[in-house]
């Protein structure tokens, strides 16, 4: 399947560039992931993935609370209206990813999603391991 592929193409060239760059914000990065330079969009950074569906890709720090659990917060880019978010959850020294959430837009109604370590099957029938 060539969506997967690129897909995965995504993840792993996010991977490289996050443990080479640090903590910065992903914005300009998208433009450089392999096999999407001619359906990335510059103005809003949306991916068109074999030209059947928009993507954006966002990557999720880990927070721990005060309580001492942790939680990552996907803010979703509403106005841009992509078929699918791509969410890559970082590990806990947000260094390296530690899964992904395929979230369709279909099934988002809330601008913002707060997962858990461990979240219901209304959320983990979304998640995928991340290939290390």
């Amino acid at each position: 399947m060539q969506s997967k592929a690129a897909v995965r193409a995504c993840g792993l060239d996010m991977r490289s560039f996050v443990r080479r760059s640090g903590p910065a914000s992903g914005a300009g990065r998208r433009r450089s992931i392999p096999g999407s330079a001619k359906g990335c969009n510059p103005q809003t950074d949306l991916l068109t993935i074999n030209g059947e569906f928009t993507a954006s890709l966002v990557i999720v720090r880990c927070n721990k609370t005060n309580a001492g659990f942790l939680r990552w917060n996907i803010r979703f880019d509403m106005s841009l209206k992509p078929d699918i978010t791509i969410a890559d959850r970082m590990d806990r020294p947000n260094l390296r990813p530690l899964d992904y959430y395929l979230l369709p837009s279909l099934d988002i109604i809330l601008p913002r999603i707060r997962l858990a370590e461990h979240n219901g099957l209304s959320l983990e029938a979304y998640r995928l391991e991340c290939p290390i």
